[in-house]
């Protein structure tokens, strides 16, 4: 499939896309588990680290970027979508 071309080209445009939540505030971390799309999942966690790091090295917050801990409205985060899909 074609979702990680997409997604690296998406990633491109802009850090937003790492914090962006659909109606039920999921982000796109939480979609790719979700959905086993664990190599999209991968590309997200890398680029995430990478951005992390930037802000760290520009004298920015670092913890800016946590998608990785932001809850949906479920209340569920992206580690309870990975445990569910086992």
């Amino acid at each position: 499939n074609n979702h990680r071309e997409l997604l690296t080209y998406l990633l491109g445009k802009g850090e937003y896309v790492l914090t962006v939540t659909d109606a039920d505030k999921n982000t796109p971390l939480h979609l790719a588990l979700g959905y086993g799309a664990y190599d999209c999942a991968v590309l997200l966690v890398d680029e995430l680290e990478k951005q992390t790091a930037r802000h760290a090295v520009h004298g920015m917050n670092p913890t800016v970027i946590r998608p990785a801990a932001l809850a949906n409205c479920g209340g569920a985060t992206p580690l309870h979508f990975a445990v569910r899909a086992g």
